[in-house]
């Protein structure tokens, strides 16, 4: 975990214990169902935004109030602060703390998703894979939905393990992925052990209880917030009609490897729009750029992915892919090599020029570069 990683999850701990907040079961389960509301922030930092104002209904950055309900916080509002990738944090208001046009009824739905298609989950086994995680369709019983396991571990810290999950092929579309959310929350969760290509801090032993209770957690949370009901949202009403506290449930796991499943899965809503425009402009630059050097067949494939030849603690870009880019400097290497033996070509058909056995006298300093001879500045 990196150094700003354990200074959040030690500030978000004070917080907590200073609170004595979400202690009860009851009150945990309201912070979850608070948390699927505000589908437009990722869960860590609805989270954040419950602990500083509590019964929060909706929030925006002052961009989105203007461009998307021309709407704008009002005089001497207190803005909220989330945590934000591309800087430290960002600054969000409450719709109370607003004023403009009259907002939209069904404003809190209003980053609802429909149910999960067929189309949906038969795109997930491409993308789990660029992760190391096979898909794998079982022929089942109905009470089978899925399970996870690791295949082998990477042979270094920075590289991918491979893990199996087992998803029951008779399933609808919404229980798999129920079922993929629950199993991807035990990898991510670090139920499976640690695994730094994946982000998964290496955590104390659990018992059987308390890992299926922060996996049903996760996929609550995932499910509801993508309009899918699922059989965690029964777990954990049992759970709560059967304890009082919650004393065994890590808050900052379960919402940060709730963030990294949708944003693995493509379901993460972004609340600064401008982002998603720099990525769609970065996809049409090196686009363009492939097909100017005539590389249209090269399949880039733009996502989040983890650069090695980056700092440790910064690793996480939207570029190509790694197999892009390895074909991208196999290419470049090879046009390298036809350049230079063209030059080569070209230096033997130039005849050689007799050198003359007079010694030329050195020239003064002051007449070192003539008029043929380029002066380059160096910054």
């Amino acid at each position: 975990m990196t150094d700003e990683a354990n200074a959040a999850r030690s500030l978000l701990d004070q917080l907590l214990i200073d609170s004595h907040l979400y202690k009860h079961s009851q009150a945990y389960k309201n912070l979850l169902d608070f948390v699927v509301k505000l589908r437009n922030f990722a869960p860590f930092n609805a989270m954040l935004l419950q602990l500083q104002k509590p019964g929060l209904s909706y929030a925006a950055s002052a961009h989105d109030w203007k461009t998307r309900f021309d709407r704008w916080p009002r005089e001497g509002a207190r803005p909220l602060l989330i945590l934000w990738p591309f800087g430290p944090v960002a600054l969000v208001y409450d719709i109370q703390d607003t004023e403009g046009k009259d907002i939209p009824p069904g404003i809190a739905s209003f980053f609802a998703r429909g149910s999960i298609s067929k189309e949906q989950i038969e795109s997930y086994p491409s993308i789990l894979w660029r992760k190391r995680i096979e898909w794998l369709p079982v022929d089942a019983g109905d009470r089978n939905a899925g399970l996870i396991r690791v295949v082998s571990r990477g042979r270094t810290p920075s590289e991918h393990s491979h893990y199996r999950i087992q998803i029951n092929r008779n399933h609808d579309p919404p229980i798999k992925f129920a079922t993929l959310a629950h199993e991807l929350g035990h990898l991510f969760l670090g139920h499976l052990g640690p695994d730094k290509a994946l982000g998964v801090s290496d955590r104390p032993r659990m018992s059987h209880s308390q890992r299926e209770l922060e996996a049903e957690s996760l996929a609550y949370l995932v499910c509801a917030r993508n309009g899918v009901s699922c059989k965690s949202e029964q777990y954990l009403s049992d759970y709560v009609s059967q304890h009082t506290t919650i004393d065994d449930i890590d808050l900052y796991h379960v919402m940060h490897a709730a963030g990294q499943i949708e944003t693995l899965l493509g379901l993460t809503g972004h609340t600064v729009r401008e982002t998603d425009e720099k990525f769609r402009c970065r996809e049409m630059t090196t686009g363009a750029l492939r097909s100017t050097i005539g590389w249209q067949d090269l399949k880039l494939d733009h996502d989040f992915y983890e650069v090695e030849t980056l700092p440790e603690n910064d690793r996480v870009r939207y570029t190509i892919s790694p197999t892009a880019r390895k074909e991208v400097l196999r290419r470049l290497l090879a046009l390298n090599h036809d350049r230079a033996k063209a030059e080569q070509a070209a230096a033997v058909a130039i005849p050689k020029t007799k050198r003359s056995s007079k010694r030329k006298t050195p020239q003064s300093a002051a007449g070192l570069y003539t008029d043929s001879t380029e002066v380059v500045e160096l910054d």
